[in-house]
């Protein structure tokens, strides 16, 4: 999947002249993570409230309606994990943090209304771990990876012909870390999904 993606960005970019119209722009929101385990973890979990932001361009297909964009994001995410109440077992929390630089790569489909666009979306994304450190947990260690690949899905408008909004899902395909012990026993893996509300600015 990940090798389709670069096959996809690299077709994008090196048909650049073949698109109808060009826009450059800035995208920021804010964005609840939606952490998960695999099954038998003992975990609860609350997941907080985290952001993106970075440069947008959006490339107008020959077909009316169709649109491609693609941007770079700075992507923050995070969680508290709690170990489950057991009989007689303090509850140990920690802090699951995700800091990355995103490339979504989405295929928009949208009509003309009198003073908006709306438009719905979809499309892969490519994520870039920076900074992301081992995370002690009572039952096992978040172990991050150095990247992940995933699929957003969204609605979105254009208004006033300059501005963005829109709401997406990211969706991980595989997993954001591995749960070990000692770097060695893989329990199962975690993977952070996010609920995303994004504004953005064509200049």
């Amino acid at each position: 999947m990940k090798k389709f993606f670069i096959s996809l960005l690299c077709l994008v970019l090196m048909n650049v002249g073949t698109f109808a119209q060009i826009r450059f722009g800035v995208k920021g929101g804010a964005n609840l993570s939606n952490l998960s385990f695999g099954s038998g973890s003992h975990y609860s979990i609350d997941n907080q409230m985290g952001f993106s932001l970075g440069p947008i361009v959006k490339f107008s297909l020959p077909v009316k309606g169709l649109d491609v964009d693609v941007a770079a994001l700075y992507d923050y995410r995070n969680a508290k994990v709690s170990s489950l109440e057991l009989a007689g077992s303090a509850i140990y929390e920690s802090a699951i943090k995700q800091h990355q630089i995103i490339v979504p790569v989405n295929l928009r489909y949208g009509f003309e209304l009198k003073n908006f666009e709306p438009y719905i979306f979809a499309g892969p994304q490519i994520g870039f771990g920076i900074n992301n450190k081992e995370v002690e947990m009572d039952y096992g260690d978040w172990n991050p990876k150095k990247n992940n690949f995933s699929i957003n899905v969204g609605i979105g408008t254009i208004f006033k012909d300059n501005w963005q909004i829109s709401l997406e899902y990211n969706i991980v395909c595989g997993k954001n870390a591995d749960v070990d012990i000692n770097n060695n026993q893989v329990l199962y893996g975690g993977k952070m999904n996010a609920l995303q509300l994004c504004l953005g600015y064509y200049f």
